[in-house]
């Protein structure tokens, strides 16, 4: 289910390069796989489309297991 999952988000992503919550459902999904280099690289993404994202990474539960990744923190802290 998690690689359909992943795999639908990643044609939506080619298909709306531009929609932030594509790639921020991208970062939680592969934080919940173990995946914390690809869910950081979701996440700068769509940090880049849109840095408002950041404060709701920060507070996002569900980013839980990468809360202490010194890379998440980095990406999360105000520029």
């Amino acid at each position: 289910r998690l690689d359909l999952a992943l795999r639908t988000l990643q044609q939506a992503s080619e298909r709306f390069p531009q929609d932030v919550e594509t790639y921020y459902a991208t970062a939680v999904l592969r934080g919940a796989a173990n995946d914390p280099t690809g869910a950081l690289a979701a996440l700068n993404k769509a940090i880049q489309l849109n840095p408002g994202i950041r404060d709701r990474a920060r507070g996002d539960q569900r980013f839980g297991a990468l809360r202490n990744d010194l890379r998440f923190q980095q990406l999360t802290s105000n520029p």
